[in-house]
């Protein structure tokens, strides 16, 4: 995940415990509908429909924009089976994000919110079946705003040089990492990140950053489990940034970290 908090618009975020995803499914309701259904009228309306070839052809693509409303609406509805897998979803959401924020704007929404909502849902998805254990490998990446501006610890070379000073939540969240016996870094960008990933071979990753940069990041990390975790900004972007502790716990909770 990239840097901190290059979002954000001025405004404190809109963490994942105050923003669900019932939000995103709605407006990925919309986006399906003018990414999927729209070309696919088209689409039919230039097909021949008396031969075997367009038939066949008509079908599959409405069972599949059915497919899609269906999948919407158990997710909507808190299902806990659905007709497309998880792996699947993800890759889904993801990949209506840029029409769902268009459609978010032009109701009054902006990209952060829609994007906390998103992360939200994306999340969901992430933990779904984790069960204790398989996120042993665990990777927890910090934005470098996190840290306290006026600090001289040398935290981006290891995490364990953090003084503890209490200025600042990379304390709290180094205390926890000794407790779970994870592995943590400050990233100061998303190549940095994306080098961590595939050199450590992380099973799980904990994000923390604003909004858009970890939208960003998810379409760099793909294959593996990723909880994201949106940081406030007390004082604007990318400056002495602020993190749930607790939001943290549950995060290390949902990938089936007990521990205290």
């Amino acid at each position: 995940m990239d840097q901190g908090s290059r979002g954000g618009e001025g405004e404190a975020t809109m963490t994942m415990t105050t923003c669900g995803p019932q939000r995103y499914l709605v407006l990925a309701g919309i986006a399906h509908t003018i990414t999927a259904v729209l070309p696919a009228i088209v689409i039919l309306c230039i097909l021949p429909h008396d031969t075997p070839d367009s038939r066949i052809a008509w079908r599959v693509i409405i069972g599949l924009i059915l497919a899609g409303y269906a999948a919407l609406l158990l997710d909507l509805c808190g299902a806990s089976w659905n007709i497309l897998p998880v792996a699947m979803r993800r890759m889904w959401f993801r990949w209506l994000f840029p029409a769902a924020a268009v459609a978010g704007r032009v109701g009054g929404m902006s990209r952060d919110r829609v994007a906390a909502s998103y992360l939200a849902l994306s999340n969901r998805l992430s933990t779904a079946g984790i069960r204790g254990g398989e996120a042993a490998r665990l990777l927890v990446l910090l934005p470098r705003c996190l840290q306290n501006g006026e600090c001289q610890a040398r935290v981006i070379e290891d995490v364990a040089m953090c003084r503890r000073c209490g200025r600042c939540d990379i304390a709290g969240l180094v205390s926890l990492k000794e407790t779970h016996r994870v592995q943590m870094a400050v990233v100061t960008g998303g190549s940095l990140a994306r080098e961590l990933v595939n050199r450590l071979s992380p099973s799980a990753v904990i994000a923390i950053a604003c909004e858009r940069e970890l939208v960003d990041g998810l379409r760099a990390i793909t294959s593996l489990p990723v909880v994201c975790i949106a940081n406030s900004r007390p004082e604007g972007p990318c400056r002495n940034t602020r993190v749930d502790i607790e939001e943290f716990r549950g995060a290390l909770r949902a990938l089936g970290l007990k521990g205290e």
